[in-house]
């Protein structure tokens, strides 16, 4: 896998079986990339958005906003779970949503999704920006655009390109490169 080749040591990934509650909570204060490649929902009441789990269990917003502080050895989560960053069309303040409870919590950057994102083309964009960013050491905006425009000349429609999006501070790579 070109993920745990690049991302060597203080990466953990939260996928398949290693995808539990008891897992998140172990990895507090350790590794500083966080991937998480799973689903999410969107919840009227942000504070009940989650990410599934293995096993039918469930990430809560409102858990990671209590692990507030736990996860200051992290610099950037990757949610490649649909919906990541939506808050629900009725909810006025995602102050409790699941990218903003993972900022609360202490990491210093999410990539997260506003939609349904398409499998085929989510691992690209996902791979690109981190090669970009950890192996190339571009910013993480760059590396992002430049992973979006990648997947955007094998598939020109915005739905497969255009979800990604970040938020909060980073110190990967050179913000002007």
């Amino acid at each position: 896998n070109v993920l745990r080749r690049l991302l060597k040591g203080g990466t953990v990934e939260f996928s398949g079986k290693a995808a539990t509650m008891e897992n998140f909570r172990s990895y507090w204060a350790s590794g500083d990339v966080l991937l998480m490649p799973t689903h999410a929902k969107a919840r009227r009441n942000s504070y009940l958005s989650y990410l599934e789990l293995h096993g039918q269990e469930r990430l809560f917003s409102h858990d990671i906003f209590n692990a507030s502080g736990q996860l200051t050895n992290t610099e950037l989560v990757v949610l490649s779970a649909c919906e990541s960053g939506l808050p629900d069309a009725r909810v006025i303040d995602e102050t409790m949503g699941l990218m903003s409870s993972f900022l609360v919590a202490g990491a210093k950057m999410v990539l997260s999704t506003y939609w349904a994102i398409a499998d085929q083309t989510t691992s690209p964009v996902v791979t690109e920006f981190l090669v970009g960013v950890v192996d190339k050491g571009l910013s993480p905006a760059v590396a992002l655009s430049r992973a979006t425009a990648a997947v955007r000349e094998r598939h020109p429609h915005p739905y497969f390109w255009a979800p990604f999006f970040l938020m909060g501070r980073h110190r990967y790579g050179n913000s002007e490169s």
